[in-house]
């Protein structure tokens, strides 16, 4: 297999109880900073993977749903062509009776992804995409789809930033560090 990048992850350290500023309210705004960027980047790697029967784009839609947005009308419109039979898994295992499309897409990426918000004490937030499409991991080494969309969330947040924490006050409670991995 020619892909060296199975997944993406990103890791924002660094964000600590600063004098007792961070609140509730600080944790709200970052849990919905934080969900902007994932739908980002759930948007520009749709965008970015090579589109045939769906599957692969149709993954990355529970993700997107998970953080209050959908890509299915990204991937659709771009669907070379319908269902094709039989797939092969990320083991290298061939599935004759299973199909290659969007609903298989949507189901294989229910568990393709891990999301962690933290708490108000422990705001530490992490986020983990991994690959689990045999067609996207072959070529994900060409279309580089992952490390595009982790350049757009890493973009997102530092874009969105100000406005989701327009007050001095609230900015310096918090130091966003970003840990691409």
């Amino acid at each position: 297999m020619a892909a060296k990048v199975q997944y993406g992850k990103l890791d924002l350290q660094g964000i600590k109880a600063a004098h007792g500023k961070f609140n509730k309210t600080l944790h709200k705004q970052m849990i919905l900073l934080i969900k902007g960027a994932i739908r980002e980047f759930a948007k520009v790697a749709a965008e970015e993977i090579g589109v045939d029967t769906g599957m692969s784009g149709a993954s990355l839609q529970p993700l997107a749903k998970a953080a209050g947005g959908g890509i299915l009308g990204i991937i659709r419109g771009r669907q070379k062509r319908g269902e094709r039979q039989g797939y092969t898994s990320l083991t290298g295992r061939y599935y004759r009776q299973r199909k290659r499309n969007i609903e298989e897409g949507l189901a294989v990426g229910e568990n393709a992804f891990s999301i962690n918000f933290g708490t108000v004490k422990r705001p530490r937030m992490f986020f983990r995409f991994d690959i689990k499409v045999y067609q996207w991991a072959r070529w994900e080494s060409q279309w580089q789809a992952i490390e595009k969309a982790l350049a757009a969330m890493v973009r997102y947040i530092n874009q969105n930033f100000q406005d989701r924490f327009p007050h001095a006050e609230m900015r310096d409670a918090l130091s966003p560090k970003y840990k691409k991995g």
